[in-house]
Formats: structure tokens, sequence, C-alpha cells
């Protein structure tokens, strides 16, 4: 998770961590590439960031199923926002 340092420079915008915090479901790939204490204390940052997403864990780029859709309540003016 070193895309998302703990603080940023003044005035520096944290994409990823916007990124997480807006997600409404995080999938989290190459998982096969981490320890298990790796991924736990992933999942920990990840919760204290956004506790209310989805979280899925995969490796390969083998997306759980249902991950990679829109939720069925978007609509297509929605996604253009």
């Amino acid at each position: 998770m070193a895309a998302v340092p703990a603080q940023k420079p003044l005035g520096v915008v944290n994409e990823a961590l916007q990124q997480i915090a807006y997600a409404d479901r995080l999938v989290l790939n190459k998982t096969d590439l981490a320890t298990p204490a790796e991924l736990d204390d992933l999942e920990t940052r990840l919760r204290d960031i956004n506790s209310l997403a989805q979280a899925r864990a995969c490796s390969h780029a083998r997306t759980p199923a249902g991950m990679s859709r829109k939720p069925a309540s978007w609509t297509a003016a929605q996604s253009c926002m």
C-alpha cells in the first residue's frame, strides 16, 4: 500500500486515498505477492479509510464475481458525474 502514504505535502491531493475513501468496492489484486501479515495490515488500513466499501482479494487479475460490474442502482447519468 505504498501508493497511499500517511501524509502528502500541503496542497497536494492524495488521489489514491480519495479513491479508497469514495469507493463502494475495493478489489485487492496481486494478493499472491503479499504475506498474510501484509494483507491483514492492508485490510486494516483500508477499513480505517472506508469501513463501508465491499473489499475482495484476488490474484492474477481474476476479479471476484460481481465486483467489476456497476451496481444495478447506477444510471448512465450518474456514471458521467
